[in-house]
C-alpha cells in the first residue's frame, strides 16, 4: 500500500538544492526524479527576479551535466537538470526506490521540505537504509498510508478541461518514468498551447492531492 512521508533535509545534505537556491530570490519546486543511465535527472520549477543568473550559475557548475529549459508559464520555468556531482545520495535514494515527489520546496539557506510517495513501508525502509549507509541525515515527519487519508467532503473538484488533460496524460504515459509522451504532443492532441496544458495538469494534480491528503492521520514507520 502506498505510503506518504514528509521529509526535511538540511542544505548541507542536499548539494543540488544548495546550488539551486544560492540566490535567495530564487524559489524551486521539484516535480519528479527521472532515473537515467548512471545519473538521476530532476525535473523542477524555478522562479525569481533574475533567472538568467540562475541558469548561468547552473550551466557553469561542474556538478551539472546539462540544464534544459522545458517550458515557461505564469512567471515560472520548468527545467530538467542532469546532476553529476558526487554528493547525490538523496536523489539516488529516490531513484532506486522509485519514490514519487508530491511536493518539494527550497529557498535560500533553509531546509528542504519534501512530501514523498513510496510504494510500501518496505520501500520507505529501503530509502531510510540507503540514507544511513551514505551517512545522510534527514528529519522524518508524518508518515501515513493513503487508506488513512480523509475522504470526506465529496469528490475532487476538477474542471472538465483539467479532467480531460489528466486523463489523456495518464492514458498516453506522461506520468510514467520515463515519460512515454511529451507535453508538446499532448498539447497538440488537445489543440491547445503547451503552457495551457501545463497549467491544467498542474492545477488538476493540486486539486487531487489536496483532496487525497486532506485530514491525513499520522502513522509510524514499521
Amino acid at each position: 500500500m502506498a505510503v506518504i512521508a514528509e521529509v526535511a533535509l538540511p542544505p548541507d545534505g542536499f548539494p543540488l538544492g544548495t546550488l539551486l537556491t544560492a540566490d535567495s530570490d530564487v524559489h524551486v519546486e521539484f516535480e519528479r526524479i527521472i532515473p537515467t543511465d548512471g545519473d538521476a535527472m530532476p525535473i523542477l520549477w524555478a522562479w525569481g527576479s533574475d533567472m538568467e543568473a540562475f541558469e548561468r550559475r547552473l550551466r557553469t557548475s561542474d556538478d551539472v551535466g546539462e540544464l534544459t529549459r522545458l517550458v515557461r508559464t505564469d512567471g515560472r520555468t520548468l527545467y530538467s537538470v542532469t546532476w553529476c556531482g558526487e554528493a547525490k545520495g538523496f536523489i539516488d535514494g529516490l531513484a532506486v526506490t522509485d519514490a514519487l515527489i508530491l511536493r518539494a520546496h527550497g529557498h535560500d539557506d533553509e531546509s528542504w521540505h519534501f512530501r514523498l510517495v513510496f510504494h510500501s513501508h518496505e520501500t520507505l525502509s529501503e530509502f531510510h537504509n540507503h540514507c544511513l549507509e551514505i551517512g545522510l541525515s534527514y528529519t522524518l515527519g508524518r508518515v501515513y498510508t493513503l487508506s488513512n487519508t480523509g475522504t470526506e467532503g465529496g469528490g475532487v473538484s476538477l474542471t472538465d478541461e483539467q479532467r480531460e488533460a489528466l486523463l489523456l496524460a495518464l492514458e498516453e504515459g506522461y506520468f510514467d518514468t520515463p515519460s512515454e509522451v511529451t507535453l508538446t504532443s499532448l498539447a497538440d492532441e488537445l489543440g491547445i498551447s503547451q503552457q495551457a496544458l501545463s497549467q491544467r495538469i498542474r492545477r488538476g494534480n493540486k486539486a487531487i492531492l489536496e483532496h487525497v491528503l486532506l485530514g491525513a492521520s499520522s502513522a509510524s514507520v514499521e
